[in-house]
């Protein structure tokens, strides 16, 4: 069965609520899905898509020929915006006011803009009439981090409905994976995703090995695949957020919060990084996060390391 609201963890009040709006055509026009990324707002617009054209079911089937279309991305009356590198751009508004012309033969037709909130000015006031006055049938879902990063006019125009993040057991009924990466991922697929992957876990065990060597204070600036690593602008952008996990992870561990640790596998790394006392700590975490900023900021990555390795260890020395 490809009923796409049958794979969907968490959210069971928002998805039941609006599955009765729907049935009972109360549904609004216009939604806009607020929440942290990778907890199942987009499937959840897509499994709404299902059940407004089921021929079926006021719930989606998942068998019907406008179900399995909406599963396999194919369907005629669900059109899915996201952005073109960093934006929507007014092209893709109007692709929409296009599509929306066109007749169709299904029962709704829905429009899911993802990242809405890169929806540029244009691309935002060429949708605002079809926003205000859509036609019969017409839903749009957009999605966004947060409301207020969405221009104001659409934000008004739209019935927000606000996503937490989910449950560890949400995630860890969805993706088994170990218990450090269930807690460091907050609650988000994707944020779980990304620990898995093959790079990430090979970054994240250097990244401790390179902490143990700062505790130590072994030089590092001349061995050749360090050299690597540091002038590669991803790599080190993860290595400085894995650090300011571990540094966060020693001031809870230092404080006996040990339940909520992201790093619950290293304890013998985060004992020793716990002896530092709590406002060195405090000003080494300060540091990683003013390296992730310097990277983010398109700064010189070796030299932004090379800067964060010097002030941090004269600080643990002073």
């Amino acid at each position: 069965m490809a009923r796409i609201l049958n794979s969907v963890r968490g959210h069971q009040e928002i998805v039941d609520r609006l599955l009765g709006a729907a049935g009972h055509g109360q549904l609004p026009s216009t939604f806009l899905f607020v929440g942290p990324p990778g907890v199942g707002r987009r499937k959840i617009a897509m499994g709404l898509a299902q059940a407004l054209v089921c021929e079926k079911s006021k719930i989606a089937c998942g068998e019907c020929g406008p179900c399995l279309r909406v599963a396999q991305g194919a369907s005629e009356a669900v059109r899915l915006v996201m952005p073109e590198k960093t934006q929507i751009k007014i092209e893709q508004s109007r692709e929409i006011l296009d599509f929306l012309s066109l007749r169709s033969l299904s029962r709704s037709r829905i429009v899911i803009i993802d990242d809405a909130q890169t929806l540029n000015p244009q691309a935002g006031n060429a949708l605002l009439k079809i926003l205000e006055e859509p036609p019969e049938n017409t839903y749009f879902f957009m999605i966004a981090p947060s409301a207020r990063h969405v221009l104001a006019t659409l934000r008004s125009r739209s019935q927000i409905v606000r996503f937490g993040s989910l449950t560890e057991d949400d995630l860890r009924s969805e993706r088994p994976a170990p218990e450090w990466a269930l807690q460091s991922a907050l609650g988000s697929f994707e944020r779980l995703e990304s620990f898995l992957d093959r790079d990430e876990v090979r970054l994240r065990g250097l990244a401790w090995q390179i902490l143990a060597r700062w505790s130590q204070d072994e030089p590092i600036f001349l061995d050749p695949e360090a050299r690597e690593w540091m002038k590669d602008r991803s790599s080190l952008l993860s290595l400085a957020r894995y650090w300011i996990m571990a540094f966060r992870d020693a001031m809870m561990f230092q404080a006996g919060e040990t339940r909520r640790l992201f790093n619950s596998d290293q304890k013998q790394a985060l004992t020793q990084l716990a002896q530092l006392p709590a406002e060195k700590l405090a000003l080494m975490m300060r540091l990683a996060l003013d390296l992730e900023t310097g990277i983010t900021a398109q700064r010189d990555p070796q030299l932004s390391f090379e800067q964060f390795w010097i002030l941090s260890r004269r600080e643990v020395q002073a």
